[in-house]
């Protein structure tokens, strides 16, 4: 019965992509949404002590000393922290003046990174627009594949599918976080009749 049909790989493989990316995506945004706050004060936290050098054997550890809770610790202090009693040590040093607690481990460190400008509102948000712009560009080339069908006389449903499916979720994303404008006319004539 679908003999006669050929199977369209290309369109195949750009809708695995396109429901990884979407999936991708929209969690990201979802995240960097509800939890920023708590992810760049933690960023920020962990960026306090940065690593000099890795599992070091007893030989090499110099002039640092150990690190403590009770010792306040100023700009360029170096210490020797290990996160497991018995593994190797690493060297860190304080990049801010009065660091607070131990050094992080190291996702915590790559978190100050991503998400040390994020404490605005969702709207000024780097990272959904940086989703933002892989979806257009995921958008621009789905686009391009539809003319390419079209003028090669192939079936381009499949990728309006996809090209739909991605519209969708871009409004999604860009959406995320924002406040409704009839709360907040709701709420500025709350404020003006208040007596």
């Amino acid at each position: 019965m679908f003999e006669t049909i050929n199977p369209d790989r290309g369109s195949l493989m750009l809708n695995m992509i396109s429901v990884v990316l979407i999936t991708s995506t929209l969690l990201l945004a979802q995240l960097v949404t509800l939890n920023k706050s708590y992810l760049a004060i933690m960023g920020h936290l962990a960026g306090e002590w940065k690593l000099v050098k890795k599992d070091l054997d007893g030989k090499e550890l110099g002039s640092s000393q150990q690190w403590d809770p009770r010792r306040r610790y100023k700009k360029g202090d170096l210490i020797i922290h290990s996160y497991y009693p018995g593994f190797r040590q690493s060297v860190y040093i304080a990049t801010t003046n009065s660091p607070e607690g131990r050094p992080f481990d190291s996702f915590l460190r790559a978190t100050h990174n991503l998400f040390q400008n994020e404490l605005g509102h969702s709207s000024t948000s780097g990272i959904v627009a940086l989703c933002a712009k892989v979806h257009f560009a995921f958008m621009g080339i789905i686009l391009l594949l539809i003319f390419y069908y079209l003028c090669m006389g192939h079936h381009e449903s499949a990728l309006l599918t996809i090209l739909l499916a991605n519209i969708v979720a871009s409004y999604g994303l860009l959406s995320s976080g924002l406040m409704s404008h009839r709360e907040l006319r709701a709420v500025a004539a709350e404020i003006n009749n208040f007596d």
